[in-house]
């Protein structure tokens, strides 16, 4: 059964917030530790409000507009507000060049930047070459700037974003993968696959509305998004957001916002160990930790007689959503093993005929799905690339394991 029918990622938060219209959604905190709260209900405004700026300032269904902000509410209220009028987001590596956030500029054909100061410049330089782009604007900023709009004029807009009609198989976002021989291709992730991914993350991890998944992982990633953002939402839950990672905050972030799941990569796994030892590094609420990226298996296990939690490993990819395969929650782990396939996953993997291998042999993942629904839609103005991972309903994966 299809729990998405029709549904878009708005409706999903209209839903919520009507049922926990007072609860904290939302919980973001600085780098400097400044902590700033939104309950689903102000979420909303703040999202209707942003959204109606847009409308406004000639946004419309279909365009897509390039986010290249670092971890903050704005990049979440700019996602939701961008779904409710039907524009496409397209998130940008904070860390991108000159070059690499021309290429999604262009290739998108953006018709607006939303960014903050720290990361003016770049894109200042960027646009004088994106003849597609008519605005930038600016968060995060107490003072206005030559050349940009207020994120903030927009917040006080009184209007109301205008009804669209938005199938669950529109496009929400256009995530660039990370190109390493060749330029980084867009993937077109839609409604559906977002709120596919919320319902996908939150059964696997066996989460509930009790839950407070926090993360310091870049929300212009799917792993975020997926395991933070729409988990959350998807239970009702609260998601805390961090600015930043930093090994000698991150535990005592956990304990202060009484975190219940997180998600980890190896740099921070091995950054937390190297820590000088604490009587509260096992004090905390954590129930999960979602993994990614293996570390010895010594390693692992002096983390979780450490910090007594465990470490619930798993794969997913952006073409795919997030998750694919998870170790299961209540049964054997086998390390250093990926899992197994997730509640709606089949998984398969073959050699370079498209044949099962047989067990004990390394073969490539290929996961079975709905384009456009549990799969990608496709590769941005990509069709040939499209072609060769999608198909017969079949993503090739080009990650390589070994089966048994």
């Amino acid at each position: 059964m299809d729990l998405v029918g029709n549904r878009n990622l708005r409706g999903l938060l209209d839903e919520r917030t009507i049922m926990y219209a007072g609860k904290v959604f939302l919980v973001f905190e600085d780098k400097e530790g400044v902590v700033s709260e939104y309950t689903y209900h102000e979420f909303s405004l703040q999202v209707d409000a942003f959204a109606a700026g847009l409308h406004q300032l000639g946004v419309d269904k279909g365009d897509r507009v390039t986010v290249h902000l670092s971890n903050s509410p704005e990049i979440l209220i700019s996602w939701f507000a961008l779904a409710t009028i039907g524009a496409i987001m397209v998130p940008s590596n904070t860390a991108n060049t000159i070059s690499e956030l021309t290429h999604i500029l262009s290739y998108s054909e953006s018709v607006a930047v939303i960014t903050q100061p720290s990361l003016l410049e770049v894109v200042q330089e960027t646009v004088k070459v994106c003849p597609s782009i008519k605005n930038t604007i600016l968060a995060r900023s107490s003072k206005p700037v030559a050349g940009t709009l207020s994120f903030d004029v927009f917040l006080q807009s009184p209007e109301k974003p205008p009804k669209v009609e938005i199938d669950s198989e529109d496009v929400m976002q256009i995530l660039f993968t990370s190109g390493t021989t060749a330029r980084p291709k867009g993937v077109q992730l839609t409604h559906a696959n977002a709120l596919r991914s919320g319902e996908r993350s939150s059964r696997s991890l066996g989460l509930d509305s009790r839950d407070r998944c926090m993360t310091s992982l870049p929300i212009f990633h799917v792993n975020a998004q997926s395991l933070t953002v729409l988990a959350a939402l998807t239970t009702g839950g609260t998601c805390v957001i961090l600015e930043e990672y930093r090994a000698s905050k991150f535990w005592t972030q956990v304990r202060f916002h009484r975190a219940t799941q997180t998600s980890l990569v190896a740099m921070q796994a091995r950054t937390l160990l190297a820590q000088p030892l604490s009587p509260l590094d096992s004090v905390h609420d954590l129930r999960r930790v979602f993994y990614a990226i293996n570390i010895p298996e010594e390693e692992k296990v002096a983390f979780e007689g450490r910090f007594a939690v465990e470490l619930i490993n798993g794969y997913g990819l952006s073409e795919a959503m997030t998750l694919v395969t998870l170790s299961p929650i209540f049964g054997p782990k086998k390390w250093p093993s990926i899992g197994l396939p997730v509640y709606d996953r089949q998984v398969r993997l073959v050699d370079s005929d498209g044949n099962d291998v047989p067990v004990g042999e390394p073969g490539e993942i290929i996961v079975h799905g709905i384009p456009g629904r549990t799969l990608m839609k496709g590769y941005y103005k990509d069709p040939e690339a499209t072609s060769l991972a999608l198909r017969d309903n079949w993503l090739y994966t080009g990650d390589n394991r070994l089966c048994g």
